[in-house]
């Protein structure tokens, strides 16, 4: 949205006063983050994770943060704290990827009326977000791709988000 916020003629006239925002969509390039920073330079801007299961962020960040550490989407936030699993539920060391999972008093606890769908959402008390991702050794998460859009081909891991990107 921000993109094609800025590719308006005059947006940067026309949206200067807003005092605060946040990219939750996906990870913000730094291309990105450096356009918004300067066509904005007195907002309070920040990045994250979220779904509509989270009503708050799975994970939260400065744009500034982008500028270090392009890609990312933040460090767990105060409100739901996250992991990456694989497919047996084992939790990942930093660099893998694997499901994203999360759990706090902004994540939801269930389907209204659908037991089976919370079942099939939940794994030990963690919501399974059918996100890919992987935190680095600074504890920052970087999205990989939705788990229903990977393709597999000769044993590798392709992930739609990167071909995307090339």
């Amino acid at each position: 949205i921000f993109s094609d916020l800025l590719a308006l003629p005059n947006a940067t006239e026309k949206l200067r006063s807003v005092p605060n925002f946040s990219v939750c969509g996906q990870a913000t390039s730094e291309v990105l983050a450096r356009r918004l920073r300067e066509c904005f330079p007195a907002s309070c801007m920040s990045v994250g994770f979220r779904q509509t299961e989270s009503s708050g962020p799975v994970t939260c960040g400065s744009v500034d943060v982008v500028g270090s550490f392009p890609g990312t989407v933040g460090i767990p936030s105060p409100l739901a704290e996250s992991r990456i699993v694989g497919a047996a539920g084992e939790i990942l060391p930093p660099q893998q990827v694997g499901e994203i999972e999360a759990r706090g008093p902004s994540v939801m606890k269930g389907y209204w009326n659908d037991e089976k769908a919370t079942r099939e959402a939940f794994r030990d008390g963690w919501l399974r977000t059918g996100d890919l991702g992987r935190f680095d050794e600074h504890g920052l998460l970087y999205i990989a791709d939705r788990a229903k859009d990977m393709v597999i081909s000769a044993g590798e891991n392709i992930y739609c988000a990167e071909v995307e990107r090339v």
